[in-house]
């Protein structure tokens, strides 16, 4: 090959924006590039005046993108010797498997066959010159690759990734290289006579040779001419792809799928959050990834806030069932959004694989907010959060709505729509607590709040066909062209939570044997009675972390317009109906020895008519059999001054403050006192709603009649029935500290269950004994003052005041 002869270069002070983009598109070439080709093909041809806009002209000008591409040779000497100055081995193989990739066989695109044992042969001498101290040609980076940390104690991993992104895998010893982008020519860089002749082949008109006129971008701007484009395969091919990951106990889980994901994606963005306390600075730095750590106390604080935090979101809102702040963890989506600079972000966990790269020809649509896997069990809205939502979301949202959500691990969500989101978020308050009281696990669980969220900002949610959840996978399934698989607890370690466990019932629980107990042989009904919006599922969840039996759990809580929620009669006559379905169900269970089982059911009892149903159940068993079964009956208490917590809207405030008027009354003995309750605590909290004011007069006084409290002084409140066990939920630390105490009293207090001692279970007509209502003979309404447990006349002074059912 001939030596192009030297020619001046543009001072890069004087250069024009377009004379100095070629030569920012490759920092593999040098500058003489355009001037060599300039060189090769000839001096351009001055074209005739034309009467006409020559930018317009080049618009409508054929296009032509030649690649020059370096050989491997000049790769090796580039990493060793730095000649290109500037440039250091890392930048220099970075930019390699940015721009070129390899393929198992030939194709006209393929530049040469790359062998393994020359990438080996480059490692090693680079190894070498590490050994001899020349920590050179590692310290300097440029702009580009500043965020890749490797150095010369991480020169494995380098070569790993070299090796993964240009198809090496364990038997693959050849590879053919090729460039990732499109291209009308590609040639080598030093074979000038040879490259030459290709391109005036390629910009000569039929039947006639021409030469073409190349610079140092795209000339020529008339029609005898064609533009031509010298380009270094763009480092990124489609849309931008990045990472998004939260993590907390499983280190070494997380270490091995960021160490997965880096195979297939050596130098894509990855964001990481470490919101349990834990140290993940040296993963962050091994890989290559954005660290968020908002909380850097240590892991034992942080299981101790977020445990509690947990707990008061179970009868709250705004906190998801770890213990994480939702508006947090949006925060940190919005963050990644505006940093990454990527078009989409894969929502990676601990328990998400990375099969192979994606395919970009699966990518969601233009209007898709987030998709993920087709997987509905247990994620389908509430009938009222979907009926709600087909007739609220904006026109842009496609009709019908998918109606389950999947924003789990593996899903991939826009970053356009994120900061759409954000921009939307502080207007979509009221939106968001409607939902919420449609469907409790908005602003409690995280993936149906971000699919919820995308759809009230005009985002579709949908199906990502490149993912998939192993719980949906069936035995003969082939997922092998699907790219991210979510469920794979492959490196989990039983261990790891440590004092987060109590966070994770479900996914970490304590081995029990069977019990030489005979106790533990009995049958157990266990009956959590609790205001309609706490979530008590979570409470027995980890009721099996104590429990030597298996632990069923039954939400008899039905709704008759597609919520339960205070005064919800018509809710109370079905829930009734699936508790005396469950009674029965756990009546014929079997009771012999270690087959025993615990059934939980999910109870809002608010005046025992519920207990009322067991109580005479039980009481026509015999002691034989009733020396067979435990029965707990359990309520779990929530005081008025933790009614109302941050996130909570004013209707759910109102709606709770309502419901505590009917599970609690004036106590008639100091020793049931749960707490002390005057008027002016009510009204307190009744000022703090937004639009109560217009009728706070009234409900105050439907909130104190209810509970029997007259004049302005305290009155000591306790529950409307006896309970075997209450427990004050915002008293303890955990939802574990709950299931443990609930446990506690099953074994310890193994006597007589305490609601066969009410007085339904003998005349079963409580308001017969029932001596502290009164009709008004002017109003015909009842005023309660006292009321231990009468449904009928509460209900009847309720509805006589509202006037009808609802």
């Amino acid at each position: 090959a001939e030596t192009p002869p030297p020619k001046p270069v543009v001072d890069q002070a004087e250069a024009t924006e377009e004379e100095e983009v070629p030569r920012r598109q490759s920092s593999l070439f040098p500058s003489w590039a355009s001037d060599a080709w300039n060189w090769m093909v000839g001096p351009a041809e001055t074209p005739p005046p034309k009467q006409v806009d020559e930018t317009e002209a080049a618009k409508e000008l054929p296009s032509k993108h030649i690649l020059l591409y370096p050989s491997w040779e000049q790769i090796h000497q580039k990493c060793v010797t730095g000649t290109l100055a500037g440039t250091s081995p890392k930048d220099t193989l970075l930019n390699y498997i940015h721009k070129y990739q390899g393929k198992p066989s030939a194709s006209e695109r393929t530049m040469y066959v790359l062998k393994r044992k020359v990438i080996d042969s480059l490692f090693q001498e680079l190894e070498e010159q590490d050994a001899k101290g020349s920590k050179e040609v590692w310290t300097w980076t440029s702009q580009e690759h500043s965020e890749v940390p490797y150095n010369a104690g991480e020169l494995k991993g380098l070569y790993r990734d070299v090796l993964a992104s240009l198809g090496f895998h364990k038997h693959v010893r050849a590879v053919h290289v090729e460039p990732r982008g499109d291209y009308d020519l590609v040639l080598p860089n030093d074979r000038h006579q040879y490259a030459a002749r290709k391109i005036n082949q390629l910009l000569s008109p039929p039947g006639r040779a021409r030469r073409g006129c190349v610079g140092g971008g795209c000339i020529g701007m008339t029609s005898s001419h064609v533009q031509v484009h010298l380009e270094s395969p763009p480092v990124h091919q489609g849309p931008r792809v990045g990472f998004w990951l939260t993590a907390c106990a499983e280190m070494h889980a997380t270490d091995k799928v960021i160490e997965r994901t880096r195979r297939f994606y050596p130098h894509e963005y990855i964001f990481l959050v470490s919101d349990c306390g834990f140290d993940y600075s040296d993963i962050a730095k091994k890989y290559n990834v954005k660290l968020v750590q908002p909380d850097h106390s240590i892991p034992a604080v942080n299981a101790i806030r977020k445990q509690k935090a947990a707990l008061s979101s179970a009868y709250g809102m705004g906190t998801n069932q770890y213990g994480m702040d939702v508006y947090d963890w949006l925060e940190w989506w919005f963050q990644a959004a505006e940093e990454s600079g990527c078009d989409w972000l894969i929502h990676l966990e601990d328990d998400v694989w990375a099969a192979h790269r994606h395919s970009p020809h699966k990518l969601p649509g233009p209007n898709v907010g987030i998709a993920g896997p087709p997987f509905k069990q247990n994620m389908v809205y509430s009938d009222l959060a979907y009926a709600w939502l087909n007739e609220h979301a904006p026109s842009s949202v496609k009709r019908p709505i998918q109606p389950y959500y999947n924003g789990m691990g593996a899903s991939i969500v826009s970053t356009a729509a994120l900061r759409t989101l954000k921009q939307k978020l502080p207007s979509l308050h009221s939106a968001m607590s409607t939902l919420h009281e449609f469907d409790r696990r908005m602003m409690r669980g995280t993936d149906i709040t971000i699919c919820l969220l995308m759809l009230l900002a005009g985002y579709d949610v949908e199906v990502w066909n490149d993912c998939v959840d192993l719980r949906e996978v069936k035995p003969g399934m082939n997922i092998d062209g699907i790219a991210f698989q979510h469920g794979r607890k492959d490196f989990y370690d039983a261990d790891a939570a440590g004092s987060h466990a109590a966070l994770l019932p479900w996914q970490v629980l304590l081995d029990h044997p069977p019990s030489p107990n005979p106790k533990d042989h009995k049958k157990t009904l266990v009956v959590l009675n609790a205001r309609s919006d706490m979530s008590v599922w979570e409470i027995a969840m980890r009721m099996k972390a104590f429990s030597p039996q298996e632990v069923n759990f039954v939400e008899c809580r039905k709704f008759s317009n597609g919520r339960f929620h205070a005064l919800d009669f018509e809710g109370m006559k079905l829930q009734e109906k699936d508790f005396l379905h469950s009674l029965h169900n756990w009546e014929v269970q079997p009771a012999d020895g270690v087959k025993a089982s615990t059934m939980v059911l999910g109870v809002s009892d608010w005046w025992g008519t519920l207990a009322q149903q067991l109580a005479d159940k039980l009481s026509k068993w015999t002691q034989k059999q009733l020396d067979q079964v435990t029965v707990k009956y359990v309520h779990l208490y929530v005081p008025l001054r933790d009614l109302a917590t941050r996130h909570d809207s004013s209707d759910a405030v109102l709606a709770r403050l309502i419901e505590y008027s009917l599970m609690t009354g004036r106590a008639l003995k100091d020793s049931e006192v749960l707490e002390s309750v005057q008027r002016d605590d009510l009204e307190e909290i009744l000022n703090r709603l937004e639009h109560v004011p217009f009728i706070k007069s009234k409900t105050l006084q439907l909130l104190t009649e209810t509970m029997g409290l007259s004049g302005n002084g305290a009155a000591g409140v306790t529950t409307r029935f006896e309970h075997d066990l209450i427990v004050n939920v915002a008293e303890k630390k955990s939802m574990m500290d709950i299931a443990e105490a609930i446990q506690k009293n099953v074994v310890e207090y193994d006597s007589e269950t305490k609601i066969l001692a009410l007085p339904a279970a003998k005349t079963n007509h409580w308001h017969e004994h029932c001596h502290q209502f009164n009709m008004d003979s002017e109003t015909q309404q009842y005023s309660p003052l006292s009321c231990q447990g009468c449904y009928d006349h509460v209900k009847a002074y309720w509805q006589s005041v509202t006037g009808d059912d609802e």
